[in-house]
């Protein structure tokens, strides 16, 4: 190995290291300004991190999470499906980006979105709660009690008590009506 070639490495090392090290701090300023309500920070914290490593889907999928609580519907779309593109295995991706069609009222959309994600992760219990809410807007009783009931069924296994008891209160309006 010739000096000159080791210097050369380390050097892209370096950089490499800064990039990584800068990447890290603008997705932890991420976290914290958006747990403050900080969301406009949040976002450039998540595009600067995106702009780093434009390969990284968790950014994508959270910048996606803050577009979509502040109704900013296009944007978290285009998040969610970068997210996916990169990952098409991220199940929560799925399950976010049907949260917003539920959000925008376009109900079979989010249907199909939530079923993507069960196709991943049949496990994961919100998609199911999901789909319960999707049935109960659209006035189909039985399947929201299909769907509410697995959601239940799920959350009782995980030892999910917070959520298995808002799904039993779901259970119980749709009985009522």
């Amino acid at each position: 190995m010739i000096i000159g070639d080791t210097a050369q490495i380390l050097l892209f090392l370096n950089r490499d290291f800064l990039l990584n090290l800068d990447l890290q701090k603008n997705l932890q300023r991420a976290v914290i300004n958006n747990r403050q309500g900080n969301f406009q920070q949040a976002i450039a914290n998540y595009t600067k991190a995106v702009e780093l490593n434009p390969y990284y889907p968790i950014a994508y999928n959270n910048r996606a999470n803050i577009y979509s609580h502040i109704e900013k519907y296009e944007q978290a779309l285009a998040d969610y499906n970068k997210a996916i593109q990169l990952n098409p295995n991220n199940f929560k991706a799925y399950i976010n980006k049907g949260l917003v069609y539920y959000k925008q009222g376009k109900y079979e959309q989010a249907l199909v979105q939530y079923d993507r994600g069960i196709e991943i992760n049949p496990n994961y219990a919100f998609a199911y709660y999901n789909k319960g809410l999707v049935d109960q807007q659209k006035g189909n009783k039985q399947q929201a009690i299909k769907h509410f009931l697995k959601a239940g069924n799920l959350y009782k296994q995980q030892k999910n008590k917070v959520f298995y008891q808002k799904t039993l209160n779901q259970l119980r309006k749709l009985r009522k009506n």
